[in-house]
């Protein structure tokens, strides 16, 4: 069975790119396949959130994938995706831009500048499949040197149930 290991840097129970790894894991899981999550922080605790440094024991194939939810810096996935043998995909977030931190926050200015120079490093690296929250993404990434044919939108699983519920709220 394939195993599918689902990384972010950091995993909580609000933001967009936490509720798009939840929403891959559980429909994965529901396909039967055998997926993880692995992050290097998280507060979320149920036995499926893995640290990072656990990957090597769970990418064991070459049919094993690694998908890689990118939307800020993160060092150390560089290299886990160069080193990986398996089939390799990037979810590609959007970086925010770093000019919207500028003067408010530098460290996220930062990361989120280094971020963006990650689009075109995993570019250059290649992988198998690069798949966009948006057309803008796409073609930023695109822009990068993403290969095009590779390259998809495919929108952000969410939790349309529970917006339902606040909507019947109000």
């Amino acid at each position: 069975m394939m195993n599918i290991a689902i990384c972010t840097p950091e995993l909580s129970y609000s933001d967009a790119v936490s509720n798009d790894v939840n929403g891959m894991f559980r429909v994965l899981k529901e396909l039967g396949y055998n997926a993880s999550i692995f992050v290097e922080k998280s507060n979320v605790s149920f036995p499926e959130v893995k640290h990072i440094n656990k990957i090597n024991d769970f990418i064991k194939s070459s049919d094993d994938m690694l998908i890689y939810h990118l939307a800020i810096r993160w060092d150390r996935i560089l290299g886990i995706i160069k080193k990986q043998d398996c089939k390799k995909v990037i979810k590609n977030h959007n970086v925010t831009p770093p000019e919207f931190y500028y003067g408010l926050d530098n460290d996220a200015a930062v990361a989120c500048e280094v971020g963006r120079q990650q689009l075109r490093i995993i570019s250059e690296i290649g992988v198998d499949l690069y798949l966009n929250d948006s057309m803008y993404s796409m073609y930023e990434f695109i822009g990068e040197g993403a290969d095009r044919s590779k390259s998809f939108v495919v929108s952000p699983f969410h939790h349309i149930n529970r917006l339902e519920k606040q909507r019947a709220v109000f």
